[in-house]
């Protein structure tokens, strides 16, 4: 009601508080979204800052819930932060980042706004150490964020490794998710073995918490643990491809085809079924010697019975996707 009626929604007392910031501290989640779709407040740098303070309020005052809402706003993880650009028909992250890839003023924009986000993270880090839930927040989200905005692997690994650490009490499926997104980032470090290794860690979660999680028949699972297991098989795929193994490959990407991957992961996960070892070894002197890779061509129709089957199909490194899969 106040909002409708031209309430200003930045204004601030004479302490320097705004109804933003006292929402974060009394846990008020409901309202801080109404605040965010309200107004813009990512636009600007004193807008950044506005949500930054609340963020460490919300964290200070333990809201849980506060800090989940200020975080996705900044790194546009939610229908919160979405709602700022539906003037323009946006409906997802992605195509913001699209949209931003022509508008140097919306990716200027954003740029400060995650940038803000990855400092709110860091100081929540650094003064939130005795609240477990807040700080398990923070990392995740600035693990996400080194991933997916500062190619920063690194960095994102030592946060997923203390997130494991933190996670040593936690449900196994929490900490499957975790062993998953380190497997992720190990393999984009060329870590072949520490990245099969966590994959497997990930998998021996899963099994213990749903029994017989690993059997093919079995797919009454929830559709997020469904896709975590379809990563780590991904992950062993291309970590024994990268490693000659073609054998131990196949076996890995069959598991993750009777899964029922997305389109995208399935035509791929087919071709390393079909690649043989003379391609294989092709790929990986590329590879070694640095060299780009090739798109494989389009599984082709089989020949006629008179004619010999060859198979001349090469194999993409792919770059790992993380968040989206923590």
């Amino acid at each position: 009601l106040l909002i409708s009626s031209g309430a200003q929604v930045r204004a601030a007392s004479s302490s320097g508080w705004t109804a933003l910031m006292l929402s974060a501290k009394k846990g008020h989640a409901d309202v801080l979204r109404e605040l965010l779709r309200s107004e813009p407040f990512f636009f600007s740098p004193d807008g950044n800052r506005t949500v930054f303070n609340a963020l460490c309020v919300a964290a200070k005052s333990g809201s849980c819930e506060s800090v989940e809402v200020l975080l996705d706003a900044l790194f546009l993880g939610s229908a919160t932060a979405l709602s700022l650009f539906s003037h323009i028909g946006v409906n997802s992250p992605d195509e913001i980042n699209s949209i931003s890839d022509r508008d140097h003023e919306l990716a200027t924009h954003i740029y400060q706004r995650r940038q803000v986000g990855l400092e709110a993270c860091s100081w929540m880090i650094e003064n939130c150490r005795d609240d477990g839930k807040i700080l398990q927040q923070a990392l995740e989200s600035r693990m996400d964020s080194y991933l997916s905005l500062f190619a920063d692997p690194k960095s994102a690994l030592k946060d997923a490794s203390k997130l494991i650490e933190m996670s040593a009490e936690s449900s196994v499926d929490i900490r499957s998710a975790y062993y998953n997104c380190r497997a992720l980032i190990l393999l984009s470090l060329q870590n072949l073995e520490g990245a099969i290794s966590d994959a497997h860690a990930s998998l021996n979660c899963i099994q213990s918490w749903v029994h017989a999680a690993l059997d093919d028949s079995s797919l009454a699972l929830r559709e997020d643990t469904n896709s975590t297991i379809v990563s780590n098989f991904l992950v062993i795929t291309e970590a024994r491809l990268k490693q000659g193994n073609l054998k131990q490959a196949r076996i890995y990407a069959t598991k993750a085809l009777s899964r029922h991957p997305p389109e995208k992961q399935r035509d791929w996960l087919e071709r390393a079924v079909d690649m043989d070892q003379e391609t294989l070894d092709r790929t990986i002197t590329n590879w070694r010697e640095g060299k780009p890779a090739t798109e494989p061509p389009p599984k082709q129709t089989p020949p006629p019975p008179s004619e010999k089957p060859g198979y001349s199909l090469s194999r993409t490194t792919q770059k790992t996707e993380a968040a989206q899969t923590a």
